[in-house]
């Protein structure tokens, strides 16, 4: 008897194991015919398209004609993309995707990382610009670059597109300046010599051209009131002649440097004298006063030529032109009307 009831208690035992297992297995979840791998939350999508999945209950189907009648919300299915247990791809349902407007498409995907990226680089890029000072490329005819105070900080960068050394320069302009003592007009500035090119003005009757670090001194006549000067300097090497013309009107002619190349690796600056490549500037040989006119050539100047600017023409071919210059303020440099 003992023996049977365990025998029957064992049978009991093998019997109900199958049926806690069966007992503790998860319903199927209806799927969806158009979105294979999907969830009962999509049912009424799926109605609302059209399909009867097997399984589908009375609410969803109520669920489906409000969702149909109403559109589409932010918490609905269609607005929520769902994750596939097979792939774990992110999977839109295909017909409240075709519903939906191109608007509302662009609207509800997410932006791109990278596009994101795109938007703030460059203007993180123009924020730094605009700190660091005024830019620009435009046409600066009847306009003057001022230097109100004397500076070390304030000086305009010149952009010149250089690739080869330069066999010959010119360089044109005019300013007028208050200032008895030295100043720079004109700075160009390499890795081998800060002083590759300088137009500087030592005393009220002197002005210096500086090539290669060599220095060539120019006298001129001593004005009691301060007035416009108008100053183009060429140099070549061919010969190392040193061509100056002070208001139209050419200086005896002085040469060095012959043979010389300048480097087309060069750091421009208009109103301060470099002594380091880009830097190392001494505010008593600052510029103060107003400057313009300001073009460079990689060409000997005749004097026509100068003649022609003066009037207020153009000559063909220039590195840097007044009517299209490429510049940067730095400090305290203001563009204005040129006063008459």
């Amino acid at each position: 008897m003992h023996e049977r009831r365990s025998l029957r208690l064992g049978l009991h035992l093998s019997q109900d194991v199958p049926e806690r297992k069966r007992g503790r297995r998860k319903r199927p979840v209806p799927t969806c015919l158009a979105c294979p791998g999907t969830s009962r939350l999509n049912i009424p999508t799926c109605r609302a398209a059209g399909w009867k999945p097997k399984g589908a209950s009375l609410n969803a189907a109520l669920l489906a004609k409000r969702e149909t009648e109403k559109g589409p919300s932010s918490n609905s299915p269609l607005s929520q993309p769902r994750k596939s247990a097979t792939s774990g791809k992110t999977l839109l349902h295909a017909q409240g995707h075709r519903n939906k407007t191109a608007a509302q498409r662009s609207c509800d995907q997410p932006v791109p990382p990278s596009s994101i990226k795109m938007v703030l680089i460059p203007s993180f890029l123009l924020i730094l610009a605009c700190l660091s000072g005024s830019f620009g490329q435009e046409d600066l005819q009847k306009k003057v670059f001022v230097f109100p105070a004397a500076s070390r900080k304030a000086f305009v960068l010149l952009k010149v597109p250089l690739q080869e050394p330069l066999a010959s320069l010119s360089v044109c302009l005019k300013h007028h300046c208050p200032l008895s003592r030295p100043y720079s007009l004109f700075s160009y500035a390499t890795r081998s010599s800060d002083n590759d090119f300088l137009i500087f003005k030592d005393k009220p009757n002197m002005y210096s051209v500086t090539v290669g670090g060599s220095v060539v001194n120019f006298n001129i006549p001593k004005k009691d009131i301060p007035q416009w000067e108008h100053v183009c300097v060429s140099w070549s090497s061919t010969d190392g002649l040193i061509y100056f013309w002070l208001d139209g009107v050419l200086l005896p002619r002085l040469g060095t440097k012959k043979g010389y190349r300048i480097s087309p690796q060069a750091h421009i600056v208009l109103g301060q004298d470099q002594d380091t490549f880009g830097g190392g500037f001494d505010i008593n040989q600052s510029f103060m006063g107003d400057m313009s006119e300001v073009n460079v050539w990689s060409q000997m100047l005749t004097t026509d030529d100068v003649r022609l600017l003066m009037k207020g023409d153009t000559v063909p071919k220039a590195l840097a032109s007044w009517n299209s210059f490429n510049y940067t303020l730095h400090d305290y440099v203001v563009v204005k009307d040129e006063v008459p």
